[in-house]
């Protein structure tokens, strides 16, 4: 959860350096469904994280956010680190964690890496020291999606007409 706020903050921290500047929010479209996906979704992770089935059904509801705004900056990466992420908890039961020992839980849906587990390259293999976390790739390309679709929702600067 850290790396998907650090992302955020980096994403619109990045938009706001360069000039860009949050969007008018008065009169936009609210897009309901995509919100209503995103909150369910989220609450089912966040809810369902000691269940697999709540949990993987979390995962599909905000892969059908993303999927309703796949027009979006970076919500195709957001999609795929999902995805990654989905498949590699289906199939092992729970995300199974490099340097946790084998049989013993880490957290409710995360467990440690064991010999019987199916695609490990996917799982939690990725050590970040400087938040002690460990990521998997689909963890990364979902920070990487979310750092995107915040810098995306910054809107550029227009220039002042000539006088």
């Amino acid at each position: 959860m850290a790396i998907v706020i650090i992302a955020v903050v980096f994403g619109i921290g990045l938009g706001l350096a360069g000039g860009r500047r949050p969007p008018a929010l008065a009169g936009r479209r609210v897009p309901w469904a995509t919100l209503a996906l995103a909150v369910a979704g989220a609450g089912c992770l966040l809810a369902g994280s000691a269940w697999l089935p709540v949990a993987v059904s979390g995962y599909l509801l905000l892969l059908g956010a993303a999927a309703l705004e796949w027009r979006r900056m970076g919500t195709l990466l957001v999609a795929a680190g999902l995805l990654a992420n989905l498949v590699v908890i289906a199939a092992n039961g729970g995300m199974p964690v490099k340097g946790v020992p084998s049989g013993a839980a880490d957290g409710r849906l995360h467990h440690g890496l064991a010999a019987s587990d199916r695609l490990v390259g996917l799982s939690d293999v990725i050590r970040i020291p400087l938040l002690s976390v460990v990521a998997s790739p689909g963890d990364v390309v979902l920070a990487l999606g979310v750092a995107a679709v915040a810098y995306g929702w910054l809107r550029p600067r227009t220039r002042a007409a000539a006088t």
